[in-house]
């Protein structure tokens, strides 16, 4: 499912102009990502091949890959709850409750902040693994987000289009690209 969802993430952000345009074309009959899910499959196949070369186990890589997607995954989850507020916060012309702009979210943020620290606290076992490796790896994913906030800020001030563009919602034909969430149709389905 990992592969799935990253596909997904490099084919949107292709299109957005953040990742290279050419995985952000859909396949011209069955309108999928082929292009980047051929591209994430392959760079998926390579780590597994190098750890198969390295002596590792299929145990051992599945429980390193689902320890860094689930902790990756709570850090993004918690960083998207906190940013809700700061959205809500800045857009006040939003006509929300407190409720789904204010304490939900706080909510989440404090719920998904704990799940982080406990799975920092225990990724050793969650990867079945020494202390330095969870170590190296839970620094690799923060370095992750890292790196990724400052690709950000840097398109924000040198490609100020591009930046723009991450999630299509500031384009004109954004209506394509949305689904209408009060009746959970898609507008368009390409």
């Amino acid at each position: 499912s990992i592969q799935n969802a990253t596909t997904r993430y490099v084919y949107s952000l292709s299109m957005d102009g953040v990742f290279p345009r050419a995985l952000g074309k859909a396949h011209p009959t069955h309108r999928s990502p082929a292009r980047a899910s051929l591209t994430c499959s392959l760079i998926y196949l390579g780590l597994t091949a190098a750890m198969i070369f390295a002596g590792l186990s299929a145990t051992k890589i599945y429980s390193w890959f689902c320890g860094l997607a689930s902790f990756s995954i709570l850090i993004a989850m918690a960083i998207t709850s906190l940013s809700a507020i700061v959205y809500f916060r800045r857009n006040k012309h939003h006509p929300v409750s407190a409720w789904q702009s204010l304490i939900a979210p706080i909510l989440s943020v404090l719920t998904l902040g704990g799940m982080v620290l406990l799975a920092a606290q225990n990724f050793a076992t969650l990867i079945d693994d020494s202390q330095a490796l969870a170590d190296t790896m839970m620094c690799a994913v923060v370095g992750t987000f890292v790196v990724g906030f400052a690709y950000a800020c840097w398109l924000k001030k040198t490609k100020p289009a591009v930046f723009q563009r991450i999630g299509r919602q500031m384009r004109e034909d954004a209506s394509k690209d949305l689904t209408d969430f009060d009746t959970l149709n898609t507008l368009n389905v390409r």
